[in-house]
């Protein structure tokens, strides 16, 4: 159903007009769930299940059917959004996101991974030193949030050059929509 709608779109509006955004939202939010179900009072995850290397597959399957000349980018979600007690595995994200990489054989134009404002301390940036993205893939970090502003925004950016290593990477709103 997915492909169907991209198809139409696609055939609709020139290349070089648009971009695909594709939002994997449940399929990365279940697999912080599955790492730490103890943590999330998301109980909808208990009636579902497929594999992280499932969800790539399946994303893959779309993403490499859309023509190279069409800008294609993701946004990876947190189960932060739904149950904030929980926090957020940013290994999960950066793991998904490596995964979109292998599985997806044409150009990824952009990644925007949240980082929530909880996120202070240096070890919640060290997964990020493990990004494996496309040379042409720009990372975008969701480190704007409405719960502090610009200061948070800053320290956040700090946290993410200094302990994850990052020195090339946009600026967004928490949500990557």
């Amino acid at each position: 159903a997915t492909w169907h709608d991209i198809e139409q779109i696609v055939h609709a509006i020139p290349a070089r007009d648009l971009t695909i955004h594709l939002d994997v939202a449940m399929q990365a939010e279940h697999e912080e769930w599955r790492r730490r179900p103890w943590a999330f009072n998301t109980p909808n995850h208990k009636f579902f299940d497929w594999t992280h290397e499932q969800m790539a597959d399946a994303e893959a399957a779309v993403a490499n059917r859309v023509p190279t000349d069409v800008e294609l980018g993701f946004h990876i979600c947190s189960v932060w959004h739904h149950d904030p007690n929980g926090g957020q595995d940013n290994e999960v994200l950066v793991d998904t996101a490596n995964l979109l990489s292998e599985k997806i054989s044409r150009p990824i134009a952009y990644i925007h991974i949240p980082i929530i404002p909880e996120h202070d301390k240096n070890s919640d940036y060290w997964p990020f030193k493990n990004l494996k993205l496309h040379p042409e893939t720009k990372l975008y970090l969701g480190l704007v949030n409405l719960a502090d502003g610009l200061e948070g925004a800053k320290r956040r950016i700090d946290l993410a050059e200094k302990a994850g290593g990052l020195s090339d990477f946009g600026i967004g709103f928490f949500c990557g929509l």
